[in-house]
């Protein structure tokens, strides 16, 4: 509505970069600053947008209560939004012959988290192996991003969501590579219970013969 119009967050981009999701100018130089994104009318009253992956708006505490009901196995506040066999069902990796995304990489496109060892399930990437992603993380995570640089992942092993939330649109994946730089912090600060035969951080190819 109206009234709210004004609770959006401003995106900003860096000065001198192009606008593109698969690959951004690289302007005049690593520190050349941000500057705001024109635009922000498509939530407006009476405006359309035909944008299939995308559009959705919320608030932060929402969007954690929607991924904590997730990692709860569909289940929030003592009421069942979806079955657990739904959430397993969605957060398994659906590619032909166990594929993963890096190897989908030929067809092009913008993949936030196309990489090696992640497979896609039904709305979110997934952890097959995670030697292979060469990022700390445990086989059966599952995640998404945003477009501006927004971060999400749950982790069923460890018991574990986490939400990162930004307002910068159009970053550089190699120049800036958050998610494996937040994944680093947050697993660095578990303790515990370790699990000595390494059950998730196994393949899962491999982890039936175990």
């Amino acid at each position: 509505p109206t009234s709210k119009q004004s609770q959006f967050a401003k995106f900003y981009m860096r000065k001198g970069a192009a606008p593109g999701m698969i690959t951004a100018a690289p302007g005049k130089g690593p520190n050349s600053g941000l500057h705001p994104l024109k635009g922000g009318r498509k939530w407006q009253p009476g405006s359309k947008l035909f944008e299939p992956g995308g559009g959705l708006v919320s608030t932060v505490p929402d969007y954690y209560r929607f991924t904590q009901m997730l990692l709860n196995g569909g289940e929030l506040d003592g009421q069942r939004i979806l079955s657990r066999k739904t959430i397993d069902w969605m957060t398994i990796n659906h590619l032909k012959g166990d594929q993963d995304m890096m190897s989908l990489q030929k067809l092009g496109g913008y993949g936030e988290v196309a990489k090696e060892g992640q497979g896609f399930g039904l709305g979110f990437s997934v952890v097959v192996d995670p030697a292979q992603t060469k990022q700390i993380s445990s086989a059966g995570s599952y995640a998404w991003g945003g477009a501006a640089s927004t971060i999400f992942w749950n982790d069923p092993a460890e018991e574990l969501t986490v939400i990162f939330f930004t307002q910068f649109m159009y970053r550089d994946d190699f120049l800036l590579p958050l998610r494996p730089q937040l994944g680093s912090l947050v697993y660095a600060c578990l303790n515990g219970e370790s699990d000595p035969l390494r059950t998730h951080m196994k393949p899962w190819h491999t982890r039936s013969k175990l």
